[in-house]
């Protein structure tokens, strides 16, 4: 366990580079999420600038720093925050931990001073914070060393804090989805455009393929609409079968190496 300090911050601040370096992130696209020491890291690393990349957003969960002790530091630019705290943290206990340092965090980001009113998940948004930047705090009822049962609402507030996510008017996001479902954003990506347009090409040739095949059979092998039909049922199907085993390869191999392996 590392003991919060100027030091640590230092040193933890550097891991997002350290990571980027080695696998493909996105550094437009990283977050900080912790508990208890976890969370005054993640808090520290946010608004003293330790962290390179800078996040895009952080969560904050059972923290041992007060709105009193944030007062002392400068805001940091804005950036999208989410503060859980336990109602019955009596390590930590609020409101002084937790539901006022997420004040601190909403008058930092611009935001009305009040939140609104609390949804389904104990949690509260303010309004009226800068463009790019949100501000929620979340009730648990948790002990102080149990991690809330918050992972999904987590993980539907960074989808949400994305470049292109339904919050900047950019993208297509089923209601619940942690993460948008078409980002158009990513068009504006020059290896992203290029690639794609090559799949479109490749999909513009194929599907008037699949038209053509049937009466290529039937002209040259003298096949009938049945057996043909009943062939390219059992393409289509594979595909259906291949594209959900491809997704879940890509899942426990990577996608690198699924994209190298067939080629």
């Amino acid at each position: 366990h590392v003991k919060p300090s100027l030091r640590a911050f230092d040193e933890l601040g550097r891991i997002p580079a350290l990571v980027a370096e080695r696998w493909c992130v996105d550094r437009a696209r990283i977050y900080l999420a912790g508990h208890s020491d976890g969370g005054t890291t993640a808090a520290a690393l946010a608004f003293l600038g330790k962290s390179q990349p800078p996040p895009r957003g952080v969560a904050i969960s059972a923290a041992g720093i007060r709105a009193q002790d944030l007062r002392d530091y400068a805001c940091p630019p804005p950036l999208s925050v989410m503060v859980v705290h336990s109602r019955a943290d009596a390590l930590f206990p609020p409101p002084d931990y937790g539901e006022h340092a997420a004040r601190w965090w909403a008058a930092c980001n611009g935001c009305e001073a009040v939140a609104g009113a609390r949804d389904d998940d104990g949690c509260a948004e303010y309004r009226g914070c800068a463009p790019g930047a949100r501000t929620r705090y979340c009730e648990a009822d948790n002990a102080h060393h149990q991690w809330p049962s918050v992972n999904r609402t987590i993980m539907r507030f960074f989808g949400t804090t994305e470049p292109g996510s339904r919050n900047s008017g950019a993208v297509l996001q089923k209601p619940g989805a942690a993460s948008p479902v078409v980002d158009f954003s990513l068009l504006t990506r020059g290896a992203f455009f290029f690639f794609s347009s090559i799949i479109a090409l490749q999909n513009l040739a194929m599907y008037p393929l699949l038209f053509q095949l049937p009466v290529c059979f039937d002209r040259v092998r003298g096949l009938g609409a049945r057996p043909m039909g009943q062939a390219l049922l059992a393409l289509t199907l594979a595909m259906m079968v291949s594209s959900v085993a491809g997704g879940r390869l890509a899942e426990r191999i990577g996608a690198r190496t699924q994209t190298l392996v067939g080629s």
